[in-house]
C-alpha cells in the first residue's frame, strides 16, 4: 500500500513555525519551502545560500495517520514492513510514538519490520520521521572517531560558511558543496509503501549473460537469473516462472519451476540467435535504438497475492582490457568483442536539492542532448546520487554506456568505523542488486580521486598516521567493495579508484601510460592549450575548461544591473573553484582581444572553453593506438554559475556541446599546424565497425572572403576503429593571418552531397586576425510549426558565428564560419509550436558589434 500522500511537514525557521499539511512524497523540504513562499530560493542572488543553510541544521517532522483496514492486520499479523525508498539523511521513526528504526544513509532503501504488539486492535496508525541535522551527526562521528581512534580523516572543505566532514556520512558529498556548486544540503523522503508480508515478495533480478560466438556470431546466450526475494520471517512454497519477451512485445520463452523460497532462486534461459545490443554510433546506418529484451518473474503462491516483477536488458558482452604494455597498461571497452573508443562526458546531480522525482525532470533532455553530440558513455560521478530507475530506463534504451562511480569523492574514508562500513555494506549491496541487470552499466569504480588523495595531498603525506589511513583505503576499496561486487556482480569490470591503474599498482594514480587519468594541467595548472596535444592519456576520465553561462541563464540569478560583469561580487561568489575565473580571463586574452561588454565576455569564454575541449578530443582520437576513451568534465549544471559544463543549468547548449557534436561525430576529420615544419596534418578518425571510402578535400581559403587559393583532393579508405593521416599540407608560403584551412570528408556511394564530416583550422590566435564588423542578414522558411529554415549571409568574414535562441530548441548547425557570398543554411528545431523563431534569436560574433537584418 503507498503511503505517499497526506502527509504533514513541520519545522522551524527562523521567522517562526512552519507547517504545511497534505503534502505528496517525493519531496524535500527546500521544494516544499519554496512553494509556500516561506523562503527565497537559495540559489538565486549572493546572499540567499549563506542565510538559508541554517535550514539543514533544523529539526523536520514528517507526520501522516493511516487507517488499518481489518483484513490487512489479520493477513499481515508479524508480517507488516515499511519500506522507504529514499531518506536524506539522519533521522528517526516512530509509529504512535513507539520507535521502530532510524536512518543514516541517503543513498539505500530502509526497511522496517511493524512489530504486532505496536498496531496490534487499532484502527489508525500515526507515522512520525524526524530528520535531524546530517552535518552535526557527520561532526560528532568525527571528533568520536578522532577520540577513540587517536587519528583524523581527511576531507576537503569547498565552502568557508559551512564546514562539514561529509566522509562520516552516507550522503552526497556535494550537498555540503563543491568546487562548482553550493552548498544546499537536501532533507527529504522519496518513496513509502507499506507492505503485507504473509506472501513472498520478488525484490530485484539479477542477470549473468554468456554469449556463445562462433565466427564471429552469436549463436545463443545462456541468460544465468537469480530471483531476490525480499527478506521475511518464514519460508513457503510456490512457482516461479520466467518467460522473456522480444522488443514486440511477442512472448518467446517460457519456463515454470516449483520452488521453496529462499532470498533468492537461480533459473537459467536460453536465447538462441539473439539480436544483439550495441552502444550508439558503432554503425552508420544504426536508426533505432539498440533492441530490449522483457523479463517477467512471476511468484505463484497457493496462499497469498502473487508476486511479480520485470526488467529489460539487452544482450551484450563487455570486456575491459587491462594488459601490460610496453610503457604500462591499457584501459580499453570491448562491446560485443568489438573495440569501442569511448566519447562521453561526466554527469553531476541535475539539481542542488529535492526529491528524485524533482532532479529526474531534466534526464531525458540530458541524455538526449548527449547521444545527440556523438556520445557513447556517461560517467556517473562519484560525489553525487547513485542515479534513477528513470536515468538508467534512458540509457539502456539510447545505447549510452554508463561508467558508475561508487559514492565516494575526492575524501578518504573511515574503514574502521563498525557504523560506517555496516551502512556502507548495506548501501553497495542495495545498489549492486538494484542496477545489476543494467545493459547500458559497464564499469563500476570505487571513488573519484581517493586514491590520488591518498598519495599526493599534502596532509596525507605529513599525517602522523599515514599508514593507518592506506589500511583503512585498502578496507574499503581494495577488499569490502571487490568481495561485494564478487558476490553479486561478477560480470563487470571493477576499477579501484579513478584515476588509478588499479588495484593495488601504487604509484602515481595520474600516470598517463596506465590505466584512467584526470588531467587538469590547463585549468588548475595555467598551462596553455597547446598542453593537451603535448600528452596522450590511455583514458581521459576527467579534464576540462570553465566558462560563464549565457546571459539569459545569468538574468535568472544575478539581481542588480551591477551584477553583471564578470568580477562582480556576484558573479565571483558564484564562482567555486580554488583558482577562482583567473583562467578564464588569462586564457582569453592568450586567444582574443578585449571583451566589449559583459554579454561578450561570455561569448569568448564560451569559445574558448570549446576550442580547448574540442583540441584535446581532436588529438586524443587522433592517437586512438594508445589512448582508448575521453570522457571530459562536464555535461551538465547544478545551479548558474561559471562552470565546466557543456550544458547550462536551463538546458541551453553552449558552444562547447555543439562543437563536441562535431567533434565527436563517429568519423571525423580534424587537423592541427605544426608551427615547426609549418605544416598542416589532416587526419581521418573511425570509430565504426565497417570499411568505410571516400573523398577528402583540403582547401587553403584567403580569410578576407572565403575564397579558395588552393585544393586539394584524395580518394581514400579508412579500416575499421581505426585513425591515420591523410593529408600534409605546408603553409610555408601564406602568411597565416590572411588564410585558414577547411578540411572534408565525403563519403562513397551515397545520395548526400553533404561531408559526413567537417574542420575548419585557424593557425593563429584569432586576436591576429583582422576581422571587420559584418552585416549579418537572417532569412527565415518555416518548414513546420516546429521547424525554421534559416539561411545566413554575412558582408564580412565571421567565424564562430553563434545563434542563441530565447526559445528552447536546438539548432542543426552553430558556431559556423560564415563568409561573404556564401549564403549558410541551418534549421533551428522548436520545443513548441510557434510563429516565427527570428523575435527569439540573437547572433553573438568575434567582432563586438555586428549589425543583424532579419527579413
Amino acid at each position: 500500500m503507498k503511503i505517499n500522500e497526506g502527509w504533514t511537514i513541520r519545522g522551524e525557521l527562523k521567522d517562526g513555525a512552519f507547517e504545511k499539511k497534505k503534502c505528496k512524497i517525493p519531496t524535500s523540504i527546500h521544494e516544499e519551502l519554496l512553494e509556500e513562499g516561506r523562503i527565497k530560493d537559495p540559489r538565486i542572488g549572493t546572499e540567499n545560500e549563506e542565510k538559508l543553510v541554517y535550514i539543514a541544521d533544523r529539526t523536520w517532522t514528517f507526520e501522516k495517520t493511516i487507517k488499518i483496514e481489518e483484513q490487512t492486520m489479520k493477513e499481515g499479523k508479524n508480517n507488516m514492513k515499511l519500506l522507504i525508498k529514499g531518506l536524506d539523511t539522519i533521522s528517526n521513526i516512530y509509529i504512535d510514538n513507539e520507535k521502530i528504526g532510524e536512518t543514516k544513509n541517503a543513498m539505500r532503501r530502509h526497511e522496517f519490520d511493524i512489530e504486532e504488539e505496536i498496531i496490534k486492535g487499532k484502527e489508525n496508525i500515526t507515522i512520525r520521521i524526524d530528520i535531524e541535522s546530517a552535518r552535526r551527526y557527520a561532526k560528532k562521528q568525527a571528533e568520536q572517531f578522532e577520540k577513540e581512534k587517536g587519528y583524523n580523516v581527511p576531507c576537503p572543505q569547498y565552502t568557508t560558511f559551512y564546514e562539514t566532514q561529509r566522509n562520516f556520512i552516507r550522503k552526497p558529498g556535494c550537498a555540503f558543496g563543491w568546487d562548482w556548486g553550493p552548498a544546499i544540503p537536501n532533507i527529504g523522503i522519496d518513496d513509502m509503501e507499506l507492505i503485507n508480508m504473509k506472501g513472498a515478495k520478488i525484490d530485484t533480478i539479477s542477470v549473468q549473460q554468456k554469449l556463445k560466438w562462433e565466427k564471429n556470431k552469436c549463436k545463443y546466450v545462456k541468460l544465468e537469473m537469480k530471483v531476490h526475494f525480499m527478506e521475511r520471517q518464514q519460508d513457503e512454497e510456490g512457482t516461479l516462472v520466467m518467460e522473456v519477451y522480444n522488443e514486440k512485445q511477442e512472448k518467446i520463452i517460457v519456463k515454470t519451476q516449483k520452488i521453496k523460497v529462499v532470498k533468492e532462486k537461480e533459473m537459467d534461459l536460453i536465447i538462441p540467435n539473439p539480436i544483439l545490443w550495441n552502444p550508439t554510433g558503432l554503425n552508420l546506418e544504426q536508426k533505432t535504438n539498440p533492441h530490449l529484451y522483457t523479463i517477467k518473474a512471476i511468484y505463484n503462491s497457493k496462499t497469498f497475492e502473487r508476486s511479480t516483477k520485470q526488467i529489460k536488458i539487452g544482450i551484450r558482452e563487455i570486456q575491459v582490457l587491462v594488459e601490460e604494455k610496453e610503457k604500462g597498461t591499457n584501459f580499453e571497452f570491448l562491446v560485443n568483442r568489438m573495440p569501442v573508443f569511448i566519447r562521453g562526458a561526466n554527469w553531476i546531480p541535475t539539481e542542488a536539492f529535492g526529491s528524485e522525482a524533482y532532479r529526474n525532470e531534466k534526464v531525458k533532455d540530458l541524455l538526449k542532448s548527449a547521444k545527440e553530440s556523438g556520445m557513447n558513455m556517461i560517467r556517473v560521478w562519484g560525489g553525487g546520487y547513485y542515479e534513477s530507475e528513470h536515468f538508467y530506463d534512458l540509457a539502456d534504451s539510447m545505447g549510452l554506456l554508463v561508467w558508475q562511480d561508487f559514492a565516494f569523492a575526492c575524501a578518504l574514508y573511515p574503514s574502521t568505523d563498525h557504523t560506517f562500513m555496516n551502512e556502507v555494506e548495506k548501501e553497495v549491496t542495495y545498489q549492486i542488486k538494484r542496477l545489476q541487470h543494467r545493459t547500458s552499466l559497464v564499469i563500476w569504480a570505487g571513488n573519484n580521486e581517493s586514491e590520488e588523495a591518498l598519495t599526493t595531498w599534502p596532509e596525507v603525506q605529513n599525517h602522523k598516521r599515514k599508514q593507518a589511513l592506506i589500511s583503512d583505503y585498502d578496507a574499503l576499496f581494495h577488499r569490502l567493495l571487490p568481495q561485494l561486487l564478487e558476490t553479486y556482480d561478477k560480470t563487470r569490470h571493477y576499477h579501484p579508484s579513478s584515476p588509478s591503474n588499479g588495484i593495488y599498482r601504487w604509484g602515481n594514480a595520474q600516470d598517463l601510460n596506465s590505466g584512467d587519468s584526470h588531467y587538469w594541467a590547463v585549468w588548475h595548472g595555467g598551462q596553455d592549450f597547446s598542453a593537451y596535444r603535448q600528452v596522450t592519456p590511455r583514458f581521459s576520465s576527467e579534464f576540462g575548461f570553465q566558462s560563464f553561462p549565457s546571459l539569459s541563464t545569468w538574468k535568472e540569478v544575478l539581481e542588480n544591473e551591477d551584477d553583471f560583469n564578470g568580477s562582480s561580487v556576484a558573479v565571483t561568489k558564484r564562482q567555486r573553484s580554488y583558482v577562482g575565473s583567473d583562467p578564464i580571463f588569462i586564457h582569453l586574452l592568450r586567444e582574443f582581444r578585449f571583451p566589449s561588454s559583459f554579454a561578450h565576455l561570455i561569448y569568448f569564454s564560451q569559445l574558448n572553453q570549446a576550442r580547448a575541449i574540442c583540441s584535446a578530443i581532436e588529438h586524443w582520437r587522433r592517437s586512438k593506438s594508445h589512448c582508448k576513451g575521453i570522457l571530459y568534465w562536464n555535461l551538465n549544471d547544478l545551479w548558474q554559475g561559471p562552470s565546466w559544463s557543456s550544458i547550462e543549468y536551463n538546458g541551453n547548449w553552449k558552444q562547447l556541446h555543439y562543437m563536441v557534436r562535431e567533434a565527436y561525430q563517429p568519423i571525423a576529420i580534424s587537423s592541427y599546424f605544426d608551427k615547426l615544419s609549418n605544416k598542416v596534418y589532416v587526419h581521418l578518425t573511425s570509430d565504426v565497425c565497417e570499411l568505410i571510402k571516400g573523398d577528402v578535400h583540403v582547401n587553403i581559403h584567403s580569410f578576407v572572403d572565403g575564397s579558395i587559393l588552393n585544393d586539394h583532393q584524395e580518394t581514400i579508405e579508412i579500416q575499421p576503429f581505426a585513425s591515420k593521416m591523410v593529408f600534409t599540407l605546408s603553409l610555408l608560403s601564406k602568411p597565416l593571418e590572411s588564410i585558414y584551412v577547411t578540411s572534408s570528408f565525403y563519403r562513397s556511394n551515397t545520395k548526400s552531397h553533404k561531408p559526413l564530416s567537417s574542420h575548419t583550422l585557424f593557425g593563429l590566435p584569432m586576436k591576429y586576425y583582422a576581422i571587420a564588423s559584418p552585416t549579418i542578414t537572417v532569412n527565415e522558411t518555416k518548414l513546420s510549426s516546429t521547424q525554421y529554415l534559416l539561411t545566413l549571409s554575412s558582408t564580412h568574414t565571421s567565424p564562430f558565428t553563434f545563434l542563441r535562441s530565447s526559445m528552447a530548441g536546438r539548432f542543426t548547425k552553430n558556431c559556423v564560419l560564415l563568409v561573404p557570398s556564401k549564403p549558410f543554411t541551418l534549421v533551428f528545431n522548436s520545443v513548441t509550436p510557434i510563429e516565427t523563431i527570428l523575435p527569439f534569436l540573437t547572433i553573438e560574433t568575434i567582432h563586438p558589434s555586428p549589425s543583424i537584418v532579419f527579413s
